[in-house]
């Protein structure tokens, strides 16, 4: 082989091996991972709920503006119905499914006749250890002239209250201790808007109230908190979210749904007086957002764990005052599964 030839062999030759070891080292592209899938969306489902521009209702109109709802497939239908009596009637008649509503005499005999509806979660309540949300307030002029040094200084006072109610409750309680009963006054039930009036006017002593009208009466200088729920029935609920017939029977897995977009409202709700919460509040309830910056946001547990103490003793409560048909065992009134299911979903401890 001629000088020449042997020269190109050996070029060819080592431009091969070089190409060869190239490739061999050449890094591999990786295995292409599977295509991950998303959890398929839950079957849509429609519910119909009552809603009323009230702060306790807050994770309703939380889950609904930050679509918690939609996460579950839930496609809600709120319904405004003002009057207790037709709210109670629609949800055990099933034309409603959910009713968020305060924990009252007309309820618990619905469910005593043989109503089927069941207490779920609480959507208020009155915290040892918050801010008062809810209290009874005193004229502040006969307050500052030293008439209620001792509670028993109401006797024959004016009281603006629902005297069947959880409010006429804690009263009474109160007023047990000191040896008197809502008989000792003169009890009239009055709606919130004209509790102002009727301070003003001199027409009424004492008032219940709840925010956002505590807040409102005290910076009107007319009344001042004499005796806040919270200390007379510490961690009870005056209001919950209700199941009727429909969840209860074929609707339950809609229920647990219904639970889990409620308690991601509620962590939201925990947050606080955020520019976002108080911008959906003033949105859902009118309220300026001023008034809500300075009110006492009513407590609610993050977990939406039910104290049924308060409940069962304001049934005993009521049945001792001819209230009631029955007593209710706690297996009529509660059905805590939901919120159970929801925990467990969430990830939230047992």
């Amino acid at each position: 082989m001629s000088p020449r030839r042997r020269n190109r062999f050996f070029l060819h030759l080592g431009l091969s091996l070089l190409c060869a070891f190239a490739a061999a080292c050449a890094v591999a592209p990786p295995p292409s991972s599977p295509a991950t899938t998303s959890p398929p969306s839950p079957e849509p489902v429609s519910l119909r709920v009552v809603r009323l521009p009230f702060l306790g209702q807050a994770p309703l109109f939380i889950a609904e503006e930050e679509g918690y709802f939609a996460e579950q497939g839930l496609q809600i239908e709120f319904i405004e119905l003002t009057s207790g009596s037709e709210a109670l009637a629609a949800l055990f008649s099933g034309e409603i499914d959910i009713l968020p509503t305060s924990i009252g005499i007309g309820l618990l005999n619905g469910i005593g006749r043989g109503g089927q509806a069941r207490l779920v979660m609480p959507t208020s309540t009155w915290s040892a250890a918050g801010c008062p949300s809810a209290g009874l307030l005193v004229r502040r002029d006969r307050l500052e002239a030293g008439e209620f040094a001792d509670l028993a200084q109401v006797k024959g006072m004016r009281l603006a209250t629902n005297p069947i109610g959880m409010e006429g409750f804690y009263i009474e309680k109160a007023l047990n201790e000191v040896g008197l009963g809502l008989d000792d006054l003169v009890v009239e039930d009055l709606p919130p808007p004209a509790l102002a009036d009727a301070l003003a006017k001199r027409a009424v002593d004492l008032v219940h109230a709840a925010e956002p009208w505590v807040t409102r009466l005290m910076a009107e200088g007319e009344a001042a908190m004499l005796l806040p729920a919270k200390d007379v029935l510490p961690d009870s609920h005056p209001a919950a979210v209700v199941y009727g017939p429909t969840i209860l029977g074929d609707k339950r897995k809609a229920g647990t749904r219904f639970a889990v977009a409620f308690l991601k409202a509620v962590r939201q709700y925990q947050e606080g007086k955020t520019p976002r919460n108080i911008a959906i509040l003033n949105r859902a309830t009118g309220l300026d957002p001023q008034l809500l910056e300075r009110l006492c946001l009513t407590f609610i547990p993050p977990d939406a764990r039910f104290n049924q103490q308060g409940v069962l003793d304001f049934q005993a409560w009521a049945f001792q005052k001819g209230l009631l048909d029955r007593q209710l065992d706690p297996t009529e009134l509660f059905d805590l599964r939901f919120a159970d299911e929801a925990r467990q979903t969430l990830g939230i401890a047992p």
